[in-house]
């Protein structure tokens, strides 16, 4: 067997045809819009379409448009409107010839070509046939690849595919390719140390892919350092409110201990380079941790399955991109059957696809790739104005005008084909933290829009007037209800823009520190911010795990509290206090007649103390 492997261009067949069925499917997405139900329906593919609407229109991602993935953000999301088929088709071939690459390689160097072929086709079933963000882990791993390869042959053709997979990951969603840059420089400082590259080509390539960086940056409408600071914090404030504990204690348990298999087979390989005083290597099992580790973290802070299930099929990439193979025969055999004993543990845990259904949705792919290639049009995606209805009345008064929408529908604005003016964090509940919720008011004061078509509402039992809390005041003092309207199932208001609009004045009355464990003093302020830290322990358990529940309660008139889930970065934004607003109609009585509201009788947090510094600095306004 390992003669005719050796001897023949099997491993290179094989590859191929194993690359070749890699191919992401569906070609694009085309999603059909809900009509009912509860409106975070439409939640993610107002985002998808939003992000879009971004390329389509040249906005300035940074200034603009800021979200976690950036202008090339659709090669994930696969939605297609203003793309032509033809870049959707160069992406994937790029996938597929980086996947022949490491899929060759791997066969190649094992010792045992039948098991390495095992191993590989049990890949092909773990990952996932639609990509969607998991583009951003595959990419990561092409990208150890290359870095391997240029550790044992530094070729500068390998230095420029490494780069150009940094660049795309950049553009595509920031993390991965902030990350994949920081890599690459270490790498670059172990090649130097290890005497593999000089110091003059290790300056090249560095310059090289900040040229690239920076030339795609203009042609994609990017500002880069406000492009890098506003996703920065989304990544920041999503890892303080975003989590969630659904009670799947069978899928983390999974898990865990397919982490905990990838981590031990880790640290073996490490304690074998020690002992072979093969140092340089040591690299690659450090990024091969912090990928593992990154990616549980991911998967467990949104807890659902959808996130959990991410896990198994993507950590097993991880095995495959080669540094376990490299060494002494007698030794490579054990790693090599150790990989084996991890991918078909993965395959047996991997409840998202069962492996007869992988293997028909794997291997029945190129047909349908065919036909969706052949029949695609881009502007399918805008004829489902009857799945996010607006009355024609409300169309006919809108007209042209400027508008945006609360909380995250960007769909019916798109659809209705309305001229949509986003605010930068265009979807309420991503406006977590004190820069973002600034960024977007802001441009309510400097770049009112005309009309804002309004929907209180909020994820994860969050209480939604403070998502987004000063725009909520700006719209309550400087917008009319021009009309109202019901549509999935929802009363909607339609607000329009005064005839001059002015900024909040928000009056600092006093400052002091309080008990994280009493009552919060009001002192007849409106608006106050909240400042809380974890300690050791729970900046330990924010990292390695979640971050410790917080939840704020609210007492209203009658005595009874209210309890609503929060997080420090929002509470340190601030949050107006004075009325209780958490309907529809309570925002209308805001601007028509607050003294018809509910006062909030009195505030307190609810969280556990064990995770937190004893004391929080409270702020307090006046708002005029």
């Amino acid at each position: 067997m390992k003669q005719l492997f050796s001897k023949t261009s099997l491993p290179y067949l094989i590859a191929g045809v194993f690359a070749i069925f890699m191919l992401n499917q569906p070609f694009v997405m085309l999603p059909t819009l809900a009509d009912k139900g509860p409106s975070w329906l439409g939640l993610d593919v107002s985002w998808q379409m939003t992000l879009n609407y971004a390329v389509v229109n040249h906005l300035n991602w940074g200034n603009d448009i800021i979200f976690t993935y950036g202008p090339l953000g659709f090669l994930a999301t696969r939605i297609g409107w203003g793309i032509s088929r033809w870049f959707f088709l160069c992406f994937d071939l790029f996938l597929v010839l980086n996947y022949f690459f490491v899929f060759k390689d791997f066969i190649k160097n094992a010792n045992d070509k039948f098991l390495a072929v095992l191993i590989l086709f049990c890949i092909t079933l773990l990952v996932n046939t639609y990509l969607h963000g998991e583009v951003a882990l595959v990419l990561t791993i092409f990208s150890f690849y290359w870095m391997y390869k240029t550790y044992s042959q530094p070729r500068f053709l390998y230095f420029i595919i490494l780069i150009l997979l940094i660049v795309i990951s950049f553009y595509l969603k920031l993390n991965t390719g902030l990350l994949g840059s920081i890599f690459l420089v270490l790498h670059l400082v172990n090649l130097i140390v290890h005497k593999k590259l000089k110091i003059p080509k290790a300056i090249l390539i560095v310059s090289l892919l900040i040229a690239m960086i920076a030339i795609t940056a203009v042609l994609l409408h990017v500002d880069i350092p406000a492009y890098v600071k506003g996703a920065s914090e989304a990544i920041k404030g999503y890892n303080d409110i975003m989590y969630l504990n659904n009670g799947l204690d069978q899928e983390e348990s999974q898990l865990k201990f397919v982490f905990k298999c990838l981590f031990i087979l880790h640290l073996i390989f490490a304690v074998y380079l020690l002992k072979r005083k093969d140092y340089g290597q040591l690299f690659f099992v450090a990024i091969g941790i912090i990928y593992i580790l990154l990616l549980k973290k991911q998967c467990i802070i949104r807890g659902d399955t959808q996130h959990l299930q991410c896990f198994i099929p993507y950590s097993a990439l991880v095995l495959i991109y080669g540094n376990f193979l490299y060494g002494e025969e007698k030794y490579q055999k054990y790693f090599l059957r150790f990989i084996s004993a991890i991918v078909l543990l993965s395959l047996c845990l991997d409840t998202q696809n069962k492996p007869y259904d992988a293997y028909q949705a794997r291997y029945s792919i190129l047909g349908i790739y065919k036909n969706q290639f052949s029949s695609y049009n881009d502007q399918h995606y805008l004829t489902q104005a009857n799945k996010r209805l607006i009355p024609k009345r409300i169309l006919d008064k809108i007209g042209n005008k400027t508008i945006d929408i609360f909380p995250w529908d960007g769909a019916y604005l798109l659809e209705n084909k309305l001229n949509y003016t986003p605010r930068p964090v265009f979807q309420s509940y991503t406006a977590y933290t004190a820069y973002l919720e600034q960024l977007n008011y802001k441009f309510y004061v400097n770049k009112t829009p005309d009309y804002v078509i309004y929907d209180l509402d909020a994820i994860d039992g969050r209480y939604a007037f403070n998502d987004e809390s000063l725009v909520n005041l700006f719209l309550a003092k400087n917008y009319v209800i021009a009309d109202t309207f019901t549509s999935n199932e929802r009363w909607r208001i339609l607000l329009q823009k005064k005839g001059s609009s002015s900024a909040l004045n928000l009056i600092e009355m006093k400052e002091e520190n309080v008990s994280v464990q009493k009552e919060i003093p009001m002192y007849g302020c409106s608006f106050m911010k909240i400042n809380i830290t974890h300690n050791i322990k729970g900046k330990w358990m924010a990292l390695n795990y979640r971050s410790p529940d917080v939840n704020i309660m609210f007492q209203k008139q009658n005595g009874e509290w209210l309890t609503f889930k929060t997080s420090g970065e929002l509470l340190a934004s601030g949050i107006y206090v004075k009325k209780l607003i958490n309907t529809n109609q309570d925002f209308e009585k805001l601007i028509v007649q607050p003294d018809s509201l509910q006062d909030i009788k009195a505030i307190k947090l609810s969280l556990d103390p064990e995770y937190f510094s004893p004391e929080m600095k409270i702020q307090y306004y006046k708002t005029n």
